[in-house]
């Protein structure tokens, strides 16, 4: 968990201040958080100017990226919270089905929030083969870090890291540069 932290890190190195806890929302980005559809939660990943325009677009309030508390990406940090009440009411008059087709025909980042029942069976979840096939009615799930990768590249990255271990043990040298070009092939 420690390399999900970098944002919290880097304000807490930059600062000495450790933040607090602020529930799904990002803390340099507005709005960058989980709003309610209908039917459930969407969080939406707004980041600049340019995806915020296209955000109030996509919520038929263009009017929204005019408005002098939300112009800019400082204004809508500093408003946040009369922001949010705004994009939340708005999310609450679909469901997660209508703002996905939304958010991806305005080219706006955002993930629905799903149930486990619903990410077992999302197309995602089948494409990037994250659960076992089923045996003898027991279903697994795989380890969201393996990569699946093809024979000679998991033999090659198996071969350079045992090959690391004891190269570190009898103090031999590879020189940098080739590891991290196989690691950066793997």
């Amino acid at each position: 968990l420690f390399s999900m932290q970098v944002t919290n890190l880097a304000q807490f190195v930059a600062s000495g201040q450790a933040p607090s806890p602020i529930g799904n929302r990002h803390p340099l980005s507005a709005p960058f958080d989980s709003f309610e559809a209908n039917d459930g939660q969407v969080i939406i990943a707004v980041i600049n100017n340019t995806l915020f325009s296209r955000l109030a677009e996509c919520m038929q309030a263009p009017e929204l990226a005019e408005d002098a508390r939300f112009v800019t990406y400082f204004d809508r940090l500093k408003n946040y919270f009369e922001l949010r009440p705004i994009v939340e009411a708005e999310f609450k008059r679909r469901d997660r089905a209508e703002w996905e087709a939304r958010l991806i025909e305005f080219d706006v980042p955002f993930a629905p929030v799903l149930t486990a029942a619903e990410l077992v069976s999302h197309p995602q979840t089948e494409w990037l083969d994250m659960m076992e096939p089923e045996r003898n009615g027991l279903a697994l799930v795989r380890a969201p870090h393996a990569l699946h990768l093809p024979l000679w590249i998991t033999a090659s990255v198996s071969a350079l890291l045992a090959w690391r271990a004891a190269s570190e043990q009898l103090k031999w040298r590879l020189p940098g540069g080739i590891v991290r070009a196989l690691l950066t092939v793997a």
